[in-house]
């Protein structure tokens, strides 16, 4: 909100949007505290979107946008969504801003979910003092549901801070503000996406992609020039130079859940290739260097769910 206020904001100007990596922290008792799910020091992806009333049925729309694309591309479809109101008939004074602005909004947040063909659940009395929001709730392995994403409208903050902008007649307005949080905190998402993919990740989140593993000491020479070309490329990428059996290499490696391991013996130096064995597909057979790394950006590229 200070940044907003750097300099004087007409029309003109919305959206603003402003993003940001949060860390806070919070004093959770120790009972509460649950992996990564719930701890005491998290960090938050949080963006406010500043704009006008015309505006914010596109503001919201092209978040949902966003955050489908974020999901797909991680292969997460376990979540469902929920719609946080307030409930002024029994709690007159528990909520700020103006009464016509918060009923606004709350048709803003509904409407965008109708509209997008989205099945969602509506709790009145469930919505923060300072405004109205739509939550993404993810469903663990147990069966419990905790919110991960957020689209947050805000009526404190923007009085608190005198924020204006200065719209076509030339009159001082109050810009509505969205809170997204996306993620939510990574702690708690990497939580989810854990189990959602029990740690068999898809190639492009994997933390180790490719296992290099040479028979014998003998292929070592060759292996490394594997693993120079591959890591030169940006493949995350581990050479198992260990003193033992391959057998042994294999099932540590499968172990570790790596989408790829590549083989290395005699036949694959004498014909420069690498010999490929997939988590997915088991043995893939023989490639060239270079017919391995394309393969590997490809799938890459594609953010193909394994």
């Amino acid at each position: 909100f200070m940044v907003y206020k750097l300099e004087p904001k007409s029309y003109r100007d919305l959206p603003y949007k402003l993003g940001e990596f949060g860390t806070v922290y919070r004093f959770e008792k120790s009972g509460e505290l649950h992996g990564l799910q719930r701890v005491r020091g998290f960090t938050q992806n949080d963006a406010h979107l500043f704009c006008t009333p015309d505006q914010l049925d596109s503001v919201l729309d092209e978040t949902l946008d966003l955050l489908d694309i974020f999901y797909k591309d991680i292969g997460f479809d376990n979540y469902k969504f929920r719609l946080s109101l307030s409930d002024r008939e029994r709690n007159p004074n528990k909520y700020s801003g103006d009464k016509e602005k918060w009923k606004f909004a709350e048709e803003a947040l509904r409407k965008v979910l109708i509209k997008r063909g989205l099945e969602f659940e509506e709790m009145p009395g469930d919505a923060a003092f300072y405004g109205p929001k739509i939550d993404v709730q993810a469903v663990n392995v147990f069966g419990k549901e905790d919110s991960i994403s957020t689209l947050q409208l805000d009526f404190n903050m923007p009085e608190k801070f005198d924020i204006k902008y200065v719209d076509v007649d030339g009159s001082e307005k109050q810009p509505y503000v969205i809170h997204r949080a996306l993620i939510g905190s990574f702690e708690r998402f990497f939580a989810f996406l854990i189990e959602h993919h029990a740690g068999d990740f898809p190639l492009w989140l994997a933390p180790d992609q490719v296992t290099i593993i040479p028979i014998s000491d003998k292929h070592m020479k060759y292996a490394k020039e594997v693993y120079e070309s591959l890591e030169s490329n940006d493949i995350r990428v581990t050479l198992d130079d260990r003193g033992k059996s391959m057998q042994s290499k294999i099932r540590d490696a499968e172990k570790l859940k790596v989408p790829y391991l590549a083989i290395i013996g005699d036949k694959e130096i004498e014909t420069e290739t690498v010999s490929i064995r997939s988590r997915l597909n088991k043995e893939i057979g023989l490639m060239k260097k270079q017919e391995f790394l394309d393969y590997l950006e490809e799938e890459i590229r594609s953010k193909k769910s394994r």
